[in-house]
């Protein structure tokens, strides 16, 4: 099965909305049937999770959100999948990662604080919906989400403090913007 239809068959916005298959499927494709554990950070309604779990079928799925937008209650997942109620800024985890999503809250200062928490668990780091501001024009900077949120984690300093947290690391750019939502960006980090 291939990982779009995977998110399609769940309505996931990583496929239909950013097409994100088109970086994890050529990176996660080697690995697919190994017994891995993925974390993903904001489950929402549970699209993703159910996902991974169908394209990865020897995996442990592990999700982690608040839940205030869903109750965790209503989210049905298979024996594969945990789900935790926790902050990604704070929660403390058992045991290690093969990878790690951030799919939880889409600002800088969120993304930093997640990474600086998060990252000791996991070997592959993937931040999604990443608005990259220094390679954006600035037409892409009046952009209504940014602007709404702009004063909840997305100036200009929290933007500098996350890219500055990536030091040290081998980084990668997914550009998928073209043609997409504005936030189709993933950062890889290893």
């Amino acid at each position: 099965m291939r990982l779009r239809d995977c998110f399609d068959r769940y309505d996931s916005d990583k496929g239909r909305r950013h097409e994100y298959e088109r970086v994890y499927e050529p990176a996660f494709e080697p690995v697919r049937n190994e017994p891995l554990r993925i974390l993903e950070v904001g489950v929402f309604g549970g699209a993703s999770v159910n996902a991974w779990s169908d394209y990865f079928p020897n995996a442990e799925i592990v999700g982690v959100d608040l839940f205030t937008r869903v109750p965790i209650e209503s989210i049905k997942v298979n024996d594969r999948v945990t789900l935790i109620k926790g902050n990604s800024t704070t929660v403390k985890l058992d045991g290690r990662f093969d990878i790690l999503i951030d799919d939880g809250a889409h600002d800088w200062a969120t993304q930093a604080a997640t990474f600086k928490n998060l990252k000791p668990y996991a070997d592959r780091y993937f931040v999604e919906d990443f608005w990259p501001l220094d390679r954006m024009s600035h037409k892409d900077r009046q952009h209504p989400w940014l602007l709404r949120n702009r004063l909840k984690g997305f100036s200009e300093k929290d933007y500098r403090e996350f890219v500055d947290l990536l030091d040290g690391f081998d980084v990668e750019y997914h550009d998928l913007r073209v043609g997409h939502f504005p936030d189709s960006f993933i950062v890889e980090i290893t």
